[in-house]
């Protein structure tokens, strides 16, 4: 326990003096250290627990990270819609995300990778979940947005070089080579993304978001994920979501987030009850989700002239 501990105070103070000034240029390094969960679990802002209130709604703030100049976070958006997706009882459930960086640092954001999971509420909780009877009643994604999103394109210009040589010496022998090389120039293409990507039989997704790597602008600050899940009526259920992003230019370890947050819970029927939900806006009940616009609630629609390429019917 000693030497984790002394780890820790080592990798805390050498990033926080990077951190403490960025004015000058140096070598650009793109470095993930070796992801160690002890750690990982040690890092960042305080870890969020519910209370009790927050057993029957989802607390806001799911997960987060601070340190010196960065902040990111993950949020949840009320209200959650409980209503019918395709002839079945579903819930839309909106988390917003932030990557803010404060100061003059010269450091960015160049990616983050997301991972969201529903599982029943039964089992949230339980250290060992794989004792509890096995019954089909986690929820599952039935629908959600991002799937593939591309910023606005970004065009260079570039070249590639053809070439062909041969041992012109009879036999192979001697160092007598003939041969013809051709540049060609070509326009080089990148973009803004964000992916995601269905996972554990529906019941998780995992999100990443890339900067444009020919402008090295990082990637933008605020945006969303929106799902809708299927669920059994009656059973509350809960969702987790971790965050690991990366830093540009200065030494950062992996800000690893959710390791040790507890789930957020959505009930629908003391979400929907005002007397019980304990929140001002209630949520509410009976829509037919499948009319929602996903795409523009992850707030990327009509913020550049980027597309969304792909929309997945699950």
């Amino acid at each position: 326990m000693a030497e984790t501990e002394e780890r820790v105070i080592l990798i805390e103070d050498a990033s926080l003096s990077h951190l403490e000034a960025d004015s000058t240029k140096g070598i650009e390094l793109d470095t993930a250290l070796e992801y160690d969960e002890g750690i990982a679990s040690q890092l960042g802002s305080s870890i969020h627990k519910n209370r009790p209130e927050d057993l029957l709604s989802p607390r806001v703030i799911i997960t987060e990270y601070e340190l010196r100049n960065f902040h990111f976070q993950a949020r949840y958006h009320a209200p959650a819609r409980f209503g019918i997706y395709k002839g079945q009882p579903a819930c839309l459930v909106v988390i917003d995300f932030s990557f803010k960086k404060s100061g003059s640092t010269v450091s960015r954001y160049t990616h983050a990778d997301i991972s969201v999971s529903f599982e029943d509420g039964s089992t949230a909780l339980l250290k060992n979940p794989g004792n509890v009877e096995e019954l089909d009643v986690d929820p599952k994604i039935l629908r959600f947005e991002p799937v593939e999103y591309r910023g606005s394109k970004t065009s260079g210009e570039g070249s590639k070089t053809y070439g062909m040589s041969v041992n012109a010496a009879p036999g192979g022998a001697g160092g007598v080579t003939i041969g013809y090389s051709e540049t060609i120039p070509t326009v080089k293409e990148r973009y803004e993304k964000v992916n995601g990507d269905l996972r554990d039989f529906g019941t998780g997704v995992n999100f990443s978001i890339e900067e444009n790597t020919m402008t090295g602008s990082g990637i933008r600050s605020d945006w969303s994920a929106a799902m809708i899940i299927g669920y059994v009526p009656g059973r509350r259920f809960a969702a987790r979501v971790t965050i690991k992003a990366y830093i540009l230019y200065r030494m950062l370890p992996n800000p690893v987030c959710g390791k040790g947050d507890d789930p957020v819970f959505f009930d629908d029927k003391k979400m929907t009850d005002p007397a019980k939900s304990g929140r001002v806006l209630p949520s509410p009940q009976g829509q037919d989700l499948e009319s929602i616009d996903l795409q523009a609630l992850t707030r990327l629609k009509g913020w550049d002239e980027g597309q969304f390429l792909k929309h997945i019917e699950l």
